[in-house]
């Protein structure tokens, strides 16, 4: 490799660290502002959760469309994932573990569709010749609660009118800056309360009271409920991607800054190895005269 070669090499090598400098610069900016929302937004999310298992317990035996467990013959799977890239495994590896969830749930005998989110998402299932149920992408820059209220609507209106009898949740849970988790939950039926629903259902029956019924209560809380979820998958899928971009521009970085000094080596140690060569031809030549 010429000197020429070295130093234009060393130049693309800069330039592309001051490109992932500067993009782990905006996703750490762009972090700061999801987490916040990830993180003030958990209370919420915990104590609806607590409230409608408690509720649902008071009100056993309620009749209720949301609650209405059938034999699961048709399943909904709706994976959320990024548009962008540049952000190390964040999609690729929840993608995996969908891909796998769905192929042991067929071999039970179950059909199941996928409602795709995001374009790597769609790139990944595409390329494995699976047929998406339905994809969205570009939604960026859709406010997430408008988008959490018509997913919700799009959702129980497939449920409750019988085109799937469950409906599977697939994401990426935020955990800190340095890591996140692929998590994959039920969201129809709701079944949040069913574990605990017999030791509590004479505790929790003398204590609340339905005005006017049980049956109304809980028909307007479900829903919200549902919103929920599909709100804290937005978020926190939003912000664990910012979270793998700026980590994985901040490898990028590291690992250009070392090809940067391996380089810098390899340049001087070529331009010494010139230098003598020229030293060399200039005392043989001297000596070639006398």
């Amino acid at each position: 490799m010429t000197l020429r070669e070295i130093k234009r090499r060393l130049l693309g090598v800069k330039n592309t660290q001051k490109i992932t400098r500067a993009m782990k610069i905006v996703a750490a900016t762009k972090l700061k502002r999801w987490e916040k929302d990830a993180l003030g937004g958990r209370p919420f999310f915990e104590h609806i959760e607590n409230m409608i298992r408690d509720l649902a317990a008071a009100g056993v035996g309620v009749a209720n469309p949301y609650l209405t467990e059938r034999r699961v013959n048709k399943m909904l799977i709706m994976l959320v994932t990024s548009d962008r890239g540049l952000c190390g495994a964040f999609n690729s590896n929840l993608a995996r573990k969908v891909f796998e969830f769905a192929k042991g749930e067929r071999a039970k005998g179950k059909q199941v569709e996928l409602y795709v989110i995001g374009a790597k998402g769609i790139r990944f299932f595409t390329a494995k010749g699976e047929r998406l149920f339905k994809s969205l992408q570009g939604l960026e820059r859709r406010a997430k609660q408008e988008l959490a209220c018509e997913l919700t609507r799009e959702l129980v209106g497939l449920f409750t009118g019988g085109s799937f009898d469950e409906i599977v949740l697939a994401y990426n849970g935020f955990v800190n800056r340095s890591s996140y988790v692929g998590r994959i939950q039920s969201f129809l039926p709701i079944t949040v309360f069913r574990e605990e629903e017999a030791a509590a259902k004479e505790e929790n029956k003398g204590f609340y009271a339905f005005e006017p019924t049980a049956e109304d209560v809980l028909g307007v809380l479900f829903p919200l409920y549902l919103e929920s979820k599909i709100f804290r998958s937005l978020i926190e899928s939003k912000t664990s991607e910012e979270a793998a971009r700026m980590l994985a521009m901040d490898y990028a970085t590291e690992n250009a800054s070392e090809i940067t000094d391996e380089l810098t080596l390899l340049y001087n140690r070529v331009r010494q190895s010139g230098i003598t060569k020229e030293i060399s031809e200039i005392v043989g030549g001297a000596e070639a005269l006398r």
